[in-house]
């Protein structure tokens, strides 16, 4: 039997593995004292999209787009502290993903590839981190 990589094998591993890695570190995060309100400000290299085991490979950039800020915010929207339903803390946390694709790639392909990465990352929320919600919002 022979293995053939499509667009469509790779976006599914894609997916797979950053839904693997966001499931790991997303309660991980969740559990954490909240960290400095600027990750940029933070001394120390703060992993935000990921925590540990295998979710540290999830990238907190994707080339020029800075991801850190939404990953962090969507940190403390699952924390204990939260009131936000769980599906406006994903949305929100794609919406300030692409605002990061927008900045850094205002236009063309790479705008556009770094969208369809935004979706990976929430598809991968949506479907793998609803037991990772400790919020006391609505956590469908």
């Amino acid at each position: 039997m022979s293995y053939r990589y499509t667009r469509r094998t790779g976006r599914a591993a894609a997916v797979l593995l950053t839904a693997a890695a966001i499931t790991f570190g997303v309660e991980a995060a969740a559990q954490a004292t909240p960290a400095q309100p600027n990750p940029h400000t933070a001394v120390a290299k703060k992993d935000y999209c990921g925590g540990s085991g295998i979710s540290k490979w999830v990238p907190d950039h994707w080339f020029k787009a800075d991801f850190s800020t939404a990953c962090f915010n969507h940190d403390n929207c699952y924390s204990h502290n939260s009131n936000t339903d769980r599906k406006t803390c994903d949305i929100n946390l794609r919406t300030a993903l692409r605002d990061s694709c927008l900045r850094a790639y205002p236009s063309g392909v790479k705008g556009k590839t770094c969208f369809a990465v935004t979706s990976t990352y929430y598809g991968a929320v949506r479907k793998f981190a609803k037991s990772h919600y400790h919020g006391s919002g609505n956590p469908a």
